[in-house]
């Protein structure tokens, strides 16, 4: 049975098949993945975003011990908030102004 970060990307395949997250997008740089997060959030499917594993390595090594704060830091540069983490499996970020 799908659960959390697993189900939702299952949804999201599902509902928005052209406009899911993809790891490839993340290779670059952090305004590339605030500009998708942004993007994602726009589309009002759900109110938030979940950047999995694959895509967070490209940006914060799993070995960095200052990870999870460097992740909120940078959803705090650009407008969001950090809504959920887990190592080894996602980040989901929310607008900073939604409750």
């Amino acid at each position: 049975m799908l659960q959390g970060c697993e189900l939702n990307m299952v949804l999201t395949e599902i509902l928005c098949p052209d406009k899911i997250m993809r790891p490839e997008l993340f290779r670059g740089n952090m305004k590339a993945l605030a500009d998708q997060i942004e993007r994602q959030l726009a589309l009002g499917v759900f109110n938030h975003c979940a950047v999995y594993e694959e895509e967070l390595i490209h940006l914060w090594p799993r070995d960095d011990k200052e990870r999870e704060a460097k992740i909120v830091k940078f959803a705090q540069e650009y407008g969001f908030r950090l809504g959920f983490y887990r190592e080894g499996l996602c980040a989901i970020f929310i607008r900073a102004d939604s409750n």
